[in-house]
């Protein structure tokens, strides 16, 4: 509800993609988020992993958006991701819910997603803290903050990073293209740090 209300969609998207959707974000080959479960019979080429994360799913969806002429938008989805407890696979793997987000176009910067962030502390009655983002290859490294809760990292936030926005297939008319902002809270984490009362 406090997404919808700073202006969010909530959209739903596949629990797969693929390795380049993994590269497009220019993760390190040894980047925890690696570590997947592969399908052993992907209904396509482009669906052969179960997603560790949200990012790619939001920022497909907003390149979407964007090559369809909608040049401004505010993107949310609550979906699980999946960590394996080990590989190969012998068990069920941890399923957990993340909360990710995308805000795009001429109105947006760092401040309104950082409103939108706020906003969400508001309602859950807890208080953010906020610092610079260091190791989140996807995201400007001046443009992006760690999200803090109780001195716990529990998600980041910030501009997408230009050699990203760089290789995106977009519209050559597209000037929205520069401002992408991407986040991502582990909502298990988050809930957990939030009072029941």
């Amino acid at each position: 509800r406090t997404l919808c209300g700073q202006g969010y969609y909530e959209i739903s998207t596949l629990a797969f993609y693929a390795d380049a959707d993994l590269d497009a974000l220019h993760l390190a080959e040894d980047a925890l988020e690696r570590r997947v479960i592969r399908l052993l019979n992907p209904i396509t080429s482009n669906l052969t992993i179960m997603r560790p994360l949200l990012a790619p799913s939001m920022l497909n969806t907003v390149v979407e958006n964007l090559k369809k002429g909608n040049n401004a938008g505010r993107l949310f989805e609550l979906s699980n991701v999946y960590a394996p407890k080990e590989l190969p696979v012998t068990q069920l793997p941890d399923e957990i819910p993340h909360l990710g987000f995308a805000a795009f176009g001429d109105e947006e910067d760092f401040f309104t997603v950082k409103g939108t962030v706020e906003a969400l502390a508001e309602a859950f009655g807890v208080r953010f803290d906020y610092e610079r983002a260091e190791d989140v290859p996807y995201l400007h490294p001046g443009i992006s903050a760690d999200i803090l809760c109780q001195g716990k990292r529990i998600g980041c936030f910030g501009k997408l990073a230009n050699d990203v926005t760089a290789e995106l297939k977009l519209p050559k008319d597209s000037k929205t293209h520069q401002n992408i902002y991407l986040g991502e809270i582990d909502y298990v984490a988050f809930s957990e740090l939030v009072n029941p009362n």
